[in-house]
Order: C-alpha cells, then structure tokens, then sequence
C-alpha cells in the first residue's frame, strides 16, 4: 500500500512539474510582461558629472514607464537614439529637456524630437533626461 502511494505521489508531482514547466515556458514572459516585472531599468546609470544619464550604445525592448512598454535605445554619446543612427559626430539640432524630451513612455519615432528628426531629415542629439 504504501508502495503504490509512493508511486502515486511521483507521477502526480511529474505531472505538476511538467505542466508548471509548459505554462512558464509559453506564457511566462506575457506574465511577467503584465505585471511590469520583466521591465529592464539598466540603462539608466549614475554619473558623476550630472547625476544620473545613459547607458552607451544600449538597446532593449523592455523599457516601462506605467503601463507604456517601449522601446529605449543610445547612441556612443549616451543620448537617447532611434536605434539606427548611433555614430554621428555633427548635428543639426541639439535638444535639452526633461521626461518629456527624453520621451518617457515612448518610442523614439514618437517623441517630439522624433518627429522632429523625421520630418526635417535632420541630424539631432537628444540630452533630455528624466
């Protein structure tokens, strides 16, 4: 009797596991996702100079501001880019701002100074920084 218990309590624990282990591979990341828990702060840094800036060259796709998930890159200054452009030495414009500069919340293409860049087909450099 107790063998078959015991034999009882593997498969059902192998069951579990593997059922746990199927729902966490396929849905784990739209979890973590909804909950803000996978959101990747990294890039912002302190700096010595200004308090606090950018990573250089960083890109990821898991950046949160609320809800808003978005798409965060820099460029080889540490200013925020279009994930594109990224070595360019002059610029047209030089743009200096807060959160709403930097664009929090959104993709660089939707941002002011995006938009900016876009429909003038102009070299800029974003300084803005929440």
């Amino acid at each position: 009797n107790i063998k078959k218990k015991t034999k009882f309590f593997i498969i059902i624990s192998l069951i579990t596991l593997t059922i746990f282990l199927l729902v966490d591979f396929f849905l784990g990341n739209k979890v973590l996702n909804i909950f803000n828990i996978n959101k990747d702060n990294s890039y912002r840094i302190s700096n010595d100079i200004f308090n606090h800036g950018f990573k250089k060259n960083y890109k990821t796709d898991n950046a949160f501001w609320g809800p808003h998930k978005y798409i965060f890159c820099t460029n080889e200054h540490g200013t925020r880019s279009d994930c594109i452009t990224r070595n360019i030495k002059k610029f047209d414009y030089a743009f200096i701002g807060d959160s709403q500069t930097e664009g929090v919340g959104l993709n660089f293409e939707d941002t002011y100074v995006g938009n900016f860049a876009k429909k003038n087909k102009l070299d800029v450099i974003n300084f803005g920084i929440i």
